[in-house]
């Protein structure tokens, strides 16, 4: 399989005031109080009737920037799926444990 060309997670969602970002480490810091952690990518809500419901938005905003901040997981854990043995069970079941970790993290879950 050829190598992943994406910022290497985790990837987390920013705690700042430009909001709706996820960001990864980028092993700079600019200043004492930069924790070294650069913007990947900016997520927008998206009401498919065209309708402006402000409610619908923000619900829509916070489940498309929880599911884009748990890229990198998912994406390892397909890979790594894909290359079981199949007759492990064992590395199956630690496998469907991380998998189940990935997809709380892509539904905005606390694990």
């Amino acid at each position: 399989m050829s190598e992943a060309k994406y910022t290497p997670g985790p990837w987390r969602i920013s705690q700042g005031n430009i909001g709706n970002t996820i960001e990864a480490q980028s092993g700079k810091k600019s200043h004492e109080f930069d924790d070294g952690f650069r913007v990947v990518a900016m997520a927008q809500s998206c009401e498919p009737t065209g309708r402006y419901v402000k409610e619908k938005e923000k619900e829509n905003a916070e489940a498309n920037i929880n599911l884009i901040a748990a890229a990198p997981e998912l994406y390892r854990l397909l890979e790594a799926g894909l290359n079981l043995p199949p007759d492990d069970e064992v590395e199956w079941f630690m496998w469907a444990d991380r998998a189940t970790t990935a997809l709380a993290k892509a539904r905005g879950e606390k694990c």
